[in-house]
């Protein structure tokens, strides 16, 4: 079970995941080993599943492109295995709507030119 000092550790590695034990520590009023300890146990238990980073998207010196496609059900096993090939690609989603996948992606003038070129030859329609 759960309680107060777990609870205090959730919410600063929610606002900080990278936030040192020893910190922590002090605002538990635990010591840094028993800090570890609970983190490795919460992670064990499945309570923490990952760490995530989140980008500034408007810092990066290069574009990110967003397409939605509507790919025919006989394709779709080929899309995704020549989307997952592709490492521009930073996440494929299959979704429920008039398109059924959203594409998030970096891409350079000539990846943008492959990228679309594939979905012309996989997809009814797409959107960019």
């Amino acid at each position: 079970m759960l309680d107060k000092k777990d609870q205090i550790i959730f919410e600063n590695l929610l606002h900080d995941c990278r936030i040192p034990t020893i910190k922590l520590a002090k605002l538990t009023h635990l010591s840094q080993p028993t800090i570890v300890y609970r983190i490795k146990k919460l992670e064990k238990e499945g309570y923490i599943l990952k760490y995530d980073a989140i980008i500034n998207w408007s810092l990066l010196p290069f574009p990110i492109y967003f397409f939605f496609a509507t790919v025919p059900q006989n394709y779709v096993t080929s899309f995704e295995k020549a989307m997952q090939k592709n490492k521009s690609i930073l996440s494929l989603f299959r979704i429920i709507s008039e398109y059924n996948f959203f594409i998030a992606a970096f891409l350079t003038m000539e990846e943008y030119k492959v990228l679309t070129q594939c979905l012309k030859d996989h997809c009814v329609k797409f959107n960019c």
